[in-house]
């Protein structure tokens, strides 16, 4: 039988859970950095709690703001029930519900709701480089503060793609390029004197390093330069001693992920951040 474990306060629901989320750090990234983010205060949190049974399965809730991230492996009926009457979810309309895919589904499944898909994202992780992969000419260099209108124009034309127009703003989004450049983490793949491609690398330190604003410039698209910077990228961290490297992409982008494999990431699990679309059948005039 299914059991909801609640805790007297958040700091013992983050050490119950965040050895075992840290474990599998490129599959939980989204989730262990917001539990931090709480944890430092910088979120504030509604509820939290696990649910757990006899046979393994285990579930991790934590509601900050309007948004519901659940971790969930393994799971079972009871458990599906006991996180939907603990969250009361059929009460939730436009709440945004973060976590893997198939559990996201079975929970939705189990009020009847079908749900309007946000970000539908695959997880990868990378060991050892494959040799399928050619780099172009060019090569990967930290990026320069003298080329920082550039790079942040760059990566504020990534953030509108990755969120379908509604990405940061301006002056935030050159903010971040700019602490990248001083913290020796934002990189470049120049190609005859032009910046091609870029690439941030997050958390070196301590944990699984991540690979992200992945970005190729508008006009060079489709030559390699985005698995170029990757490989070199990556090819840098494995020998500093990193066991792997991860990254997470938008699974609407076949090109991308073609280009991943390639270079010889490996998907390891998906991610998805959805809202409820509609009601349940018997809901609707």
């Amino acid at each position: 039988m299914a059991e909801v474990i609640t805790f007297p306060n958040y700091t013992a629901f983050y050490l119950q859970n965040i050895d075992a989320l840290q474990d599998d750090y490129i599959n939980h990234f989204y989730l262990i950095h917001l539990m931090d983010d709480v944890a430092e205060g910088k979120l504030g949190w509604r509820d939290f709690f696990n649910v757990v049974d006899d046979d393994g399965s285990q579930a991790i809730v934590l509601l900050v703001d309007e948004r519901c991230l659940i971790f969930c492996e393994r799971w079972n009926p009871a458990v599906i029930a006991a996180v939907s009457r603990k969250l009361h979810f059929e009460k939730f309309k436009r709440f945004m519900f973060g976590g893997f895919k198939p559990f996201l589904q079975a929970l939705f499944d189990s009020d009847g709701a079908t749900f309007h898909i946000i970000k539908d994202r695959i997880s990868y992780r990378c060991a050892q480089l494959s040799s399928a992969f050619t780099p172009v000419p060019g090569r990967l260099e930290m990026a320069h503060l003298s080329d920082l209108d550039e790079l942040a124009q760059m990566s504020y034309e990534y953030s509108q793609e990755e969120y379908h127009g509604k990405g940061r703003d301006y002056a935030h989004i050159r903010n971040i390029v700019q602490g990248g450049i001083l913290q020796d983490n934002f990189y470049a793949w120049r190609d005859q004197g032009a910046i091609c491609a870029i690439a941030q690398v997050i958390d070196s330190d301590g944990a699984p390093p991540f690979i992200g604003h992945l970005f190729t410039h508008k006009e060079k698209r489709n030559r390699g330069y985005a698995g170029s910077i990757l490989q070199a990228i990556t090819q840098g961290l494995l020998r500093e001693g990193h066991e792997a490297c991860g990254l997470v992409s938008d699974a609407d982008n076949p090109a991308s992920n073609k280009v991943f494999v390639k270079v010889g990431y490996v998907p390891i699990g998906t991610y998805v951040t959805a809202t409820k679309e509609m009601w349940r059948a018997e809901d609707i005039d």
